[in-house]
């Protein structure tokens, strides 16, 4: 309900003081809205800082990885070219190698 005292005044200026008063109270409903507006926008570019770095920090650890899978592939790749040489020349050196491809245990030693 509205105070007194403001319909005194809104019945002193007429129709003129209420339309006064209504411009008054919507600019600063407006003012408000903007203030907020203008907070969430920097709330908004804050983050999309934070989420940028984010993303860098992900984009790089994902290259990063890629080139250690991809130099983990080539030292496999070169254990199985060992390995391979190596069984083929182990048979008559008495070295066996497992069920994966690698050396297993070493061949057991007469008593």
């Amino acid at each position: 309900m509205l105070d007194p005292d403001v319909v005194g005044s809104m019945v002193q200026f007429g129709t003129a003081g209420l339309i006064g008063w209504m411009w008054l109270t919507e600019r600063k409903g407006s003012g408000e809205r903007e203030r907020q507006l203008t907070e969430s926008h920097e709330r908004i570019v804050e983050q999309r800082v934070g989420v940028e770095a984010l993303l860098g920090a992900v984009r790089e650890n994902t290259r990063v990885l890629g080139q250690l899978e991809a130099g983990q592939r080539a030292l496999l790749d070169l254990w199985a070219q060992q390995e391979g040489r190596r069984g083929r020349s182990g048979a008559r050196e008495g070295v066996r190698t497992g069920p994966r491809g690698d050396l297993g245990e070493p061949p057991a030693r007469a008593a």
